[in-house]
């Protein structure tokens, strides 16, 4: 069986071209643009390694075909797989906070969507050009990513407010004005 595992230098080399976009480009400070590089570096390797290139041995595409795409309602996942469900529910609202805080609402709802349903699409993919079903199309992660991502633009809303005021105490406190 070859099988493709996700490498730290490719981790690296993710995190550094996130870093370098959002801290050169977009000129974001550099504890965010270095949290948002390893966060979207970590969220590539969790979600897509590692994958399968070829199975070995007999296996039969066609049979397995059947297993690609789930429909179990969320509620069923949290039953019985309960630390992967809490698994995504967590890894999606830190990017819900993050394209709130890059875009306006209607943006970041209309990229959220488009994200979470090319995720899946993209181990779908990766299951036809493999030739071996190692993604599921589930559903039921698609409605997880979206109510963690909703989880994290709601959490924005108050961070952002508090953070002047609590910045400027703190300056008040520290005699720094």
């Amino acid at each position: 069986m070859e099988v493709i595992e996700f490498s730290y230098p490719l981790f690296i080399l993710i995190s550094i071209v996130i870093f370098c976009f959002m801290y050169f480009f977009k000129k974001r400070s550099l504890f965010y643009a270095l949290c948002v590089g390893l966060y979207v570096s970590f969220v590539i390797c969790m979600l897509f390694f590692p994958f399968v290139l070829d199975p070995g041995g007999v296996y039969y595409f066609v049979e397995e075909l059947r297993w690609a795409v789930d429909f179990y309602p969320p509620s069923v996942r949290f039953e019985l797989l309960p630390e992967y469900a809490f698994f995504h529910l967590a890894l999606f609202i830190p990017f819900g906070f993050i394209l709130k805080k890059e875009f306006s609402l209607k943006k970041t709802i209309m990229i959220s969507i488009a994200v979470i349903f090319g995720i899946e699409n993209v181990q779908l993919l990766i299951n036809f050009l493999s030739y071996y079903i190692q993604y599921v199309y589930d559903f039921g992660d698609i409605i997880i990513h979206l109510c963690s991502t909703t989880i994290g633009i709601l959490i924005y809303y108050p961070i952002h407010y508090l953070y002047p005021h609590i910045q400027k105490t703190i300056m008040k406190w520290t005699n720094i004005e």
